[in-house]
């Protein structure tokens, strides 16, 4: 749903409402127009033998987070980018098997700002990656409406197209939903709501 949310707001004007902030409005405007801590980036010179790094000499663009090329990775990819992920707690957003158990899940600033102090895997624009870049579009959209993530799927997506047992803590109504698994350290179990 991130992507449509993006797609939506992007399409339907909702990014424009912003543009005298400095926002941006369309997918090949820099994202640290709204998230400067993403200004600086770095890019590693070579993943595989080090975190020694460059300047990069591209920003990263709207449209770089919705087709996965940031520059990101995934904390669960081989490599010692990857390795310094899991050391300051950028796990996927969306994957409770990273959470302790019962745990509420992390806020997207602070995760925001641990992210921006990490190079990145290669330039932006320039390869494909499956990434966490969604989580950053997220964020970013988090901070254009000043309203939680879910909020912004529920009144973007779900609400408009009927979806009443849809969202990050959908009420049942009386209907069976389904419980989500993940596969914590000490093994498969129901995940956190």
């Amino acid at each position: 749903p991130l992507a449509v949310a993006v797609l939506l707001a992007l399409l339907g004007g909702a990014f424009l409402l912003y543009r005298d902030l400095g926002a941006p409005h369309r997918p090949d405007e820099p994202i640290a127009d709204v998230m400067p801590e993403f200004r600086q980036m770095r890019v590693l010179v070579d993943p595989r033998k080090g975190l020694d790094s460059r300047p990069a000499t591209k920003p990263i663009l709207v449209r770089h987070l919705l087709t996965h090329t940031a520059g990101f990775t995934y904390a669960f990819n081989q490599g010692l980018l990857e390795d310094e992920y899991k050391r300051v707690g950028l796990q996927p957003m969306s994957s409770g098997a990273l959470l302790q158990q019962g745990a509420p899940a992390p806020d997207l600033t602070g995760y925001m700002q641990r992210l921006a102090t990490l190079p990145l895997a290669a330039e932006p624009g320039s390869k494909w990656q499956y990434s966490i870049s969604l989580d950053v579009a997220g964020a970013l959209l988090e901070r254009l409406t000043g309203k939680t993530l879910d909020r912004v799927f529920a009144e973007q997506l779900f609400e408009p197209l009927g979806m009443k047992d849809t969202g990050s803590d959908a009420d049942n109504g009386g209907h069976d939903i389904v419980t989500g698994y993940a596969n914590f350290p000490g093994g498969l179990a129901p995940q956190p709501n």
